[in-house]
């Protein structure tokens, strides 16, 4: 922005007082001062492009265009830092103190610091870049040791701040660059996978695009990007190759498709040349005429064979122009057979309640005109007739559907409801053998009913679920059952034990018994001890058929044990 100066003394002063140099980079002022290389500037609006004389010399700086227009780019809108006076070194302000300077810069220091704190992560770099250029500016400021380092502490400590953000969106990248190649590399992977093993190249390709236009919404680090690129563009090789290998392999086959159908047509030609039968003749033409279809060759190969068979076409359409009258007669005959055919389709159609066969008997006609001879009126009218029928029965058969439809939906309702008081019965009741004969008889009720398939497959399906809870609480109570005896018997047997163990005792005291009365009968040697001899064999007498009795119950119960034991087993071994 050029200035017009209305006072050429101000504007000499200013030049002698920065002594010829821009404030700002200290580029020598040339001799056209009044040119567009440098202008007198306001300091306090460097916007305007004039000033008035009465303004404070201080106030007037000497810029060159360069530094100007990088100080005014913004517009309106000049950056606050370009408007301090310790930004222009060679201005030589006469009434800017150290003071002032240094609150100038401490200013910006701390104006940077409040800014790193609120930082938004997408501003960090400019925030670096302030940080860089505030070091620079106070570098050069020559300010005294303690201010410098009171400054500089700041700008370590927002370093800090700005290099532990850094640090936190580098780790933040880092886990959303590792997840969104997690994503993209199956994908890749799967077209790549697809590309190798498919015979369809343009969906293999379209694959391919897409799996390489995902790239453009994801952030990745060059080596992930690069290396699914290089797995794309390696597939796009591959698929080329293959291709090129399949269109040479595609003429091949061309080739000998094309000698194959020619000698097949030349074997016709011969066919027809030696046959007087025009029907037979055009049936080998029609024959070889369906060898093309399917078969690959080139435009101009099958255009060549076609013409030659449409050719022959053609001559016999012209031998057989002799026997038109015949072959008029044959349709005639033909029209008068099938009309009769016809007929009877119709009224059997028109008098059976059974759609399915009303519509193979009609179809059997439709086929049977087919494969007879006749024109186009004649075979129009019969199909016409036919049409009609069927579009009789279609009304009807709508009618039958509709009823139905309303007959499937009340069977359903009434068969899911007996499902449901089934279900109910297995809630409430044990007798399964009883719920599992109604559940048969309700499948029983499903297999005949008139219902649609897709509800008789859910009927289906809900009576197996029905099933199988009745299996499940049946295996259930049975188990119950079966832990229950288990436990009962397993009671029976410590009870039986603890018996035999006092069955033992109590022999074993009987004896100890028994042994002391035979000592003591052996100990009797006179006749006045007859008596008490007497008594104590007595005693024996019946401790041993005490004795006796009890180990004859300590056999029954060792018995009832061993029984016990037996069931015990095979309980335990029960399945359930």
């Amino acid at each position: 922005m050029e200035t017009t100066i209305s006072n050429e003394a101000q504007k000499l002063e200013v030049i002698q007082r920065q002594k010829s140099m821009c404030a700002k980079c200290g580029k020598i002022v040339n001799e056209n001062i009044d040119g567009v290389e440098f202008g007198v500037f306001s300091f306090s609006n460097m916007l305007k492009s004039d000033f008035q004389a009465e303004e404070n010399i201080d106030d007037l700086i000497l810029l060159c265009k360069i530094c100007h227009h990088s100080i005014t780019n913004g517009g309106s809108d000049v950056q606050h830092d370009d408007l301090k006076k310790y930004q222009y070194p060679h201005a030589n302000f006469s009434n800017y103190s150290y003071d002032e300077l240094f609150k100038d810069i401490k200013e910006r220091v701390l104006s940077l610091a409040d800014f790193s704190r609120t930082v938004q992560p997408t501003e960090l770099k400019l925030a670096k870049l302030k940080l860089k250029d505030t070091r620079l500016a106070l570098r050069g400021l020559y300010l005294q040791e303690e201010n410098f380092a009171e400054l500089d502490s700041i700008l370590k400590q927002t370093e800090e701040s700005l290099n532990k953000m850094q640090a936190v969106e580098s780790d933040k990248f880092e886990k959303e660059t590792i997840a969104n190649y997690n994503l993209l590399k199956p994908q890749v992977d799967e077209a790549v996978s697809f590309a190798k093993n498919t015979v369809d190249f343009s969906k293999a390709r379209e694959m391919l695009i897409n799996a390489q236009n995902q790239f453009k919404d994801y952030k990745l680090k060059r080596e992930q990007r690069n290396e699914l690129i290089t797995m794309i563009t390696d597939s796009f090789d591959e698929l080329s190759q293959r291709q090129r290998v399949e269109r040479e392999r595609y003429e091949m086959e061309c080739i000998e498709n094309y000698h194959s159908i020619k000698n097949k047509i030349d074997e016709t030609f011969n066919f027809i040349s030696s046959s007087k039968n025009f029907s037979k003749s055009r049936e080998a033409l029609i024959k070889v005429q369906g060898e093309f279809k399917g078969l690959k060759l080139k435009k101009e190969q099958r255009e060549e064979q076609y013409s030659r068979i449409q050719r022959a076409f053609d001559d016999l359409n012209e031998k057989q122009q002799a026997e038109r009258e015949l072959y008029e007669q044959e349709c005639n005959e033909n029209f008068a057979n099938l009309s009769k055919i016809v007929e009877e389709s119709i009224n059997f159609a028109n008098s059976t309640t059974d759609f399915k066969e009303a519509r193979e008997s009609l179809i059997k006609a439709q086929q049977a005109i087919k494969g007879f001879k006749l024109n186009r009126e004649q075979r129009d009218l019969l199909f016409q007739n036919i049409r009609e029928v069927f579009n009789e029965l279609n009304v009807k058969q709508e009618e039958h559907r509709k009823q139905f439809s309303k007959e499937s939906q009340e069977n359903y309702e009434r068969i899911s409801k007996k499902i449901e008081n089934a279900l109910t019965d297995l809630e409430m009741l044990s007798d399964f053998r009883h719920i599992r004969e109604n559940l048969i008889a309700i499948q029983g009720e499903v297999m005949i009913l008139n219902i649609k398939r897709e509800l008789r497959s859910e009927l289906f399906a809900n009576i197996r679920n029905a099933f199988s809870i009745l299996d499940n609480k049946r295996n259930e109570y049975r188990e119950h059952k079966r832990l229950e005896k288990l436990t009962k018997l397993q009671s029976m047997l410590a009870n039986l034990e603890g018996k035999v163990t006092r069955l033992e005792e109590s022999i074993e005291r009987d004896k100890d018994i028994l042994s002391n009365f035979v000592t003591r009968v052996s100990q009797i040697t006179t006749s006045d001890e007859d008596s008490m001899k007497a008594e104590l064999n007595t005693k024996i007498d019946m401790i041993n058929l005490r004795i006796k009795e009890k180990e004859l119950s300590l056999q029954e119960v060792q018995q009832k044990i061993l029984d016990i034991q037996k069931e015990l087993d095979i309980t335990q071994g029960q399945p359930v």
